[in-house]
């Protein structure tokens, strides 16, 4: 939350866990399980949680988050 830029990536073998592991199978409402969540949905949720916490961590300052997620699966690109 101190404006740092970021990037994950997930390349590798089919099967390998790819989707698994970025977590694009679910979202923290849905029914999977938190243990089973990739990174993408645990981060945007502790991203949130920070966030609406008013712990006074972020007292005053302007917040904008900007986000993109593409899955190319057989060479085809999901926006």
């Amino acid at each position: 939350l101190k404006g740092y830029n970021s990037t994950v990536l997930a390349y590798g073998q089919t099967g390998s866990g790819k989707t698994h592991t970025m977590g694009s199978i679910g979202t923290p409402s849905s029914a999977v399980p938190e243990a089973a969540l990739g990174i993408i949905p645990r981060t945007v949720a502790e991203i949130f949680a920070r966030v609406a916490g008013g712990d006074g961590e972020l007292e005053g300052a302007a917040l904008a988050a900007s986000a993109s997620f593409i899955e190319v699966y057989k060479e085809d690109i999901h926006d």
